[in-house]
């Protein structure tokens, strides 16, 4: 798959985990139900006071689904083989620290690199991929990245890491654009053999 592969990096809700909380309805407690803009984006565009109890309402909605998620199917199988194999991961998601140190807890996982929304500019931008190479110590031509969403593509095509999706319902109608498709995660074992 990849020469040389020596880390892979993971998008968190929806690739590892089940995607369990609802967007829509947290755009609609926030004042942003009719916004076609994703909900990061819509909440910087609020005004101060607005924007920090935006952001407070998401991560507590955040936090929630964290600790009522499941892993998705594989993920235990995979993780067992990149640890005996000595592979690098990191985990690069928009997601908030807080939610992801209790979804990280709750299943035992663990990454030689954490990138949250706090850390850089989140996905599609490129800039939460760099600095997870940055801190992992790889080149791009030496890692993967595993996502889900349109947003997990855009970000790996920009930052020139091959970019795989697992196939779930956020993914139709992109599949074809990504390197390569999961339909569960213990799929990639076989790939990087």
């Amino acid at each position: 798959m990849v020469e040389l592969l020596k880390a892979v990096i993971f998008d968190l809700d929806g690739t590892l985990t089940r995607f369990n909380l609802d967007i829509k309805a947290v755009k609609e407690r926030i004042g942003g139900g009719g916004s076609e803009k994703n909900i990061l984006d819509y909440i910087e565009g609020l005004g101060e006071a607005e924007r920090a109890e935006a952001k407070a309402l998401l991560e507590a909605y955040e936090c929630e689904a964290a600790m009522s998620t499941e892993l998705n199917e594989g993920v235990e199988n995979l993780f067992t083989f990149l640890r005996a194999g000595g592979t690098k991961t990191a985990l690069v998601t928009r997601n908030n620290r807080r939610a992801v140190e209790i979804a990280c807890s709750k299943f035992g996982l663990a990454f030689h690199a954490v990138v949250c929304r706090e850390d850089a500019r989140p996905k599609p931008a490129r800039d939460q991929l760099d600095l997870a190479l940055e801190r992992l110590g790889v080149g791009k031509e030496e890692a993967i990245f595993v996502g889900d969403h349109l947003f997990d593509l855009q970000a790996g095509k920009s930052a020139g890491i091959r970019t795989g999706l697992l196939r779930n319902s956020h993914a139709n109608g992109i599949l074809e654009e990504a390197d390569f498709v999961l339909d569960s995660m213990d799929q990639l074992i076989e790939m990087i053999r």
